[in-house]
């Protein structure tokens, strides 16, 4: 799952970003050699950093603590908040459904000034009122397991909420793909269905559903509000109506074990599969009489909900939604799975044994960033190449010889492919010419990960192919918050001009229309042209601009080496036009802190190296991506530069 380091105040959650640069070669990096086995360990952010955080209290609030799932999402989250140094304040209400209960333990939350909230809602429409209290008082919120109904929170006037949790549909229907497979796809089931209204209740039933209807025979559906007892009776009912039924799913594990119980009273061979893997759903997976349960992970989402409150403190920004794994737990993996569970069984940090990651030592992940002539490409295979020597594992890196080397990538994909890589990577230089080696690697039955540059989806599933997993940043948003400093630099009046990408790569067209869309309307923007993400042609397309138009007080540069031309040009030119970029490579970083740069935006290919690595682990032991997993954007100034190189040294 997602890892972070800690950054000034705060810390980053996943990274993610389009990336843009050139580069090639096939070893890590010497600019950034990352450590062989053996040699100097991944360097640890200092200690120190995560003192100014001392006096930061953030509310967390799960449904309820009555049940293992949220009391592991508790222990992991007072394990992350005790190594930043800041205090967790617990509260939950006495059942799942209280509502009220939640109500009030948010505005006492807001009346005793904590600085962030994280909370698990009850219900959506009961919570409004708290949630336009914490806006306006400048207390951030984080959602997150049960998403809160995002039209209802818009049509209150109120902004998005950062949503931190499982996509429960796609976790439902790996729980229908395991019941066809475990009833040879033939036979009557059943389905016990959370509270009525809640998304993920709706989601958990619609996910299941759709993959067995037509196949299997789902006689039966009953609403047991995630009890066990009212589970127990729910089930019975359904037994004794369909007293042939096969299996039921139950929507979380409480139900399922009140929905095994009844199959046991009746005398029935019924399968019964769960979602949540709680401890008591794993012990009766063990003791083989629970077919599955599909693992969350509710630690994941309180270390996760920890850091997006540090990241929301320190000025940054988060994604709209940001989905975690779901995994089937059965009898062949559910040895390991309660492994994993033993750290969060308590608030205090367990340190995991090294052999832990011997068994994967003969895995190898082939790695293919866009180039390996750019720092910023440089800096997400360190960090990659950190995290496959930590879990034990093999990185075969290898790059094209430029950003547009869409044929020395698919020559690179195809060879690694031959050569039985256990999976890939990728940052793509172009959707188009990696369809034929993408239908390959699937054939093959290697799981490919998108990074940093999103595939075209639409292309992907218009080629018969199942959809790649990306892990980057939302370019667009990105790129408002580009957008939004100008206008804060400019005073909100002048002409500006754009450098844009690739013409025709997602990330270059996204970066553009993000920064436009935002200043469209109140600068003037007079200029536009592709300088490909390269520095030379950004300085004379700069040239051009500022010869064309003498009076231009801004340029937007899509990624840094753009920018680092356009202000050599404007040197040149004696004009003193202000210039933001988009990547926070090392060169823009000094430019930066020299006044010269007014800001770049940064992305943190890092996390993106790290969260591939995770993903490939992830696929490779079964389980699942989501479609899309975005991670932060921040604008990078005179003011936090300085911490953000600290941030950054660690995976020199």
């Amino acid at each position: 799952m997602k890892k972070s380091i800690i950054f000034v105040l705060l810390i980053t959650l996943l990274v993610v970003m389009s990336g843009c640069s050139p580069v090639a070669t096939t070893e890590a990096p010497a600019a950034g050699e990352a450590p062989a086995a053996g040699e100097a360990p991944a360097a640890e952010a200092p200690a120190a950093e995560a003192a100014p955080a001392k006096d930061v209290t953030i509310g967390f609030i799960p449904m309820t603590l009555d049940n293992e799932y949220f009391i592991t999402m508790v222990n992991a989250a007072q394990q992350e908040a005790d190594k930043l140094g800041v205090k967790l304040q617990v509260q939950a209400g006495t059942s799942h459904g209280s509502a009220e209960e939640q109500l009030q333990i948010v505005e006492t939350m807001i009346t005793n000034k904590v600085d962030a909230i994280c909370i698990v809602p009850s219900s959506s429409v009961g919570l409004m009122t708290a949630l336009k209290k914490a806006e306006e008082a400048g207390i951030p919120v984080i959602n997150l397991d049960t998403a809160l109904d995002a039209e209802l929170v818009k049509s209150n006037g109120l902004k998005p909420v950062p949503f931190i949790g499982t996509n429960n549909y796609d976790g439902a229907k790996l729980a229908g793909e395991y019941a066809l497979e475990i009833t040879g796809g033939t036979g009557k089931v059943a389905i016990l269905t959370g509270i009525a209204g809640q998304q993920n209740a709706a989601d958990r039933r619609n996910g299941f559903y759709d993959v067995v209807n037509g196949k299997l025979e789902v006689v039966a559906e009953a609403s047991a509000d995630w009890e066990v007892e009212k589970g127990y009776n729910a089930a019975q009912n359904m037994i004794q109506a369909n007293p042939d039924l096969v299996l039921i799913f139950a929507s979380n594990d409480n139900m399922a074990l009140g929905a095994i119980r009844a199959a046991k009273e009746a005398g029935k061979d019924i399968k019964v599969i769960g979602y949540d893997a709680i401890g008591e759903a794993l012990n009766s997976v063990k003791a083989g009489e629970m077919a599955a349960t599909i693992a969350q992970f509710p630690a994941e989402m309180g270390i996760q909900g920890v850091q997006a409150a540090m990241t929301l403190l320190g000025g940054g920004s988060m994604p709209d939604y940001t989905y975690t794994e779901t995994r089937p737990i059965t009898s062949e993996n559910v040895d390991d799975f309660m492994t994993y569970l033993a750290k969060f069984k308590t608030a205090e940090a367990v340190e995991e044994p090294a052999a832990e990651a011997a068994p994967a030592k003969d895995v190898t992940i082939g790695f293919i960033p866009m180039t390996l002539d750019n720092e910023y490409f440089i800096t997400m295979v360190n960090a990659a190449q950190q995290e496959a020597d930590k879990l034990g594992v093999k990185l075969q890196v290898q790059a094209g010889t430029s950003h547009g080397s869409a044929e020395e990538q698919l020559q690179i994909v195809e060879t690694m492919i031959t050569n039985k890589v256990d999976a890939i990577c990728i940052v793509p230089s172009s959707s188009v010419g990696l369809m034929t080696a993408l239908k390959k690697a699937e054939e093959a039955g290697i799981p490919v990960i998108n990074l940093d540059t999103a595939l075209d989806a639409e292309l992907v599933k218009s080629n018969g192919l199942k959809p790649v997993p990306f892990i980057g940043t939302n370019n667009y948003d990105g790129a408002k918050l580009a957008g939004e400093y100008a206008l804060e630099i400019t005073g909100g009046t002048g002409k500006v001009a754009i450098l844009t990408g690739i013409a025709g790569q997602q990330n270059a067209a996204d970066r553009r229309n993000g920064f436009y869309d935002v200043v469209n309307g109140k600068l003037e923007v007079v200029a536009e042209a592709s300088a490909d993400w390269e520095v030379e042609k950004g300085y004379n397309a700069a040239q051009n601009m500022i010869q064309a138009n003498p009076d231009l007080v801004l340029i937007f540069a899509s990624n840094d080496n753009m920018a680092l031309g356009a202000i050599r040009a404007a040197k040149e030119a004696g004009k003193d036009i202000k210039v933001i970029g988009y990547d926070a490579i090392g060169e823009a970083l000094n430019s930066v802190k020299a006044g010269e740069m007014a800001a770049t935006i940064a992305q943190f290919p890092a996390e993106m190296g790290i969260q591939g690595v995770q993903a490939a682990m992830t696929l490779l032991d079964g389980g699942s991506m989501p479609d899309y997993t975005y991670t932060e954007t921040r604008p990078i100034t005179a003011e936090n530069v300085d911490d953000f190189m600290t941030y950054l040294n660690q995976f020199k």
